[in-house]
């Protein structure tokens, strides 16, 4: 309508995505940042702080498996142990076919797509997948941190064996104290995989945390 004047401000925070899993990814949001400042483009996607008022949610789960079989089971546990928020559609991201079809064998519903199909939309449960590669690769940790930022209640991160060596570095952003490592042989691997990362061996205390959030 002619003379109708709009104020645009730009949200501190997001309302919508778990607070624990935003201060998981604070760090890659700032390398993001780092990166495109004094850049003349427009940063691609919007970089939000942790905002108080958000569900504080689940803090992202970390498992590691070495074949689709294992892994499709321990996310078909994880699913279970986590139903409680009203979790539907499991969404596997990038597409990762074989790990859809097997989840769906135990008739888990779940779909497999990539960021650029469901940018903007909201997934209660969203798993990345580290072994399937993307197309940007000049933008790898925008494009991961997209994925990272699509659900509105529980993270699943995906580690296999043969998991991207440029996914690493992303990995090694992650905040120590706002992960949860679902077993023994995932502390294990991801210490592995983040070598330059001194990891606390007592399972105990991350299993009890994960046991709180679901009080």
């Amino acid at each position: 309508m002619p003379g109708v004047h709009r104020d645009f401000r730009e949200l501190e925070g997001s309302y919508r995505l778990p607070f624990r899993i935003s201060e998981c990814i604070v760090k890659l949001s700032e390398r993001i940042q780092d990166k495109r400042q004094g850049l003349n483009d427009e940063v691609a996607i919007s970089l939000q702080n942790p905002y108080k008022g958000s569900p504080p949610g689940a803090r992202p789960i970390i498992v590691w498996a070495h074949s689709t079989q294992e892994m499709a089971r321990k996310i078909e546990t994880i699913y279970k142990v986590y139903e409680c928020y009203d979790l539907d559609t499991v969404t596997i991201l990038e597409k990762d076919n074989a790990l859809c079809f097997a989840l769906r064998q135990k008739r888990i519903d779940a779909e497999t797509d990539t960021i650029l199909r469901i940018k903007g939309l909201e997934k209660t449960c969203v798993v990345w997948s580290t072994r399937v590669a993307h197309d940007a690769e000049e933008e790898t940790e925008e494009f991961i941190y997209t994925i990272l930022t699509r659900t509105c209640s529980i993270l699943i991160i995906a580690l296999f064996d043969d998991m991207l060596p440029g996914y690493k570095p992303i990995l090694n952003t992650l905040a120590q104290n706002r992960i949860i490592m679902w077993d023994h042989d995932t502390m294990h691997r991801y210490s592995v995989f983040c070598e330059d990362k001194e990891l606390r061996d007592d399972y105990e205390e991350y299993s009890s945390e994960a046991e709180d959030e679901l009080l």
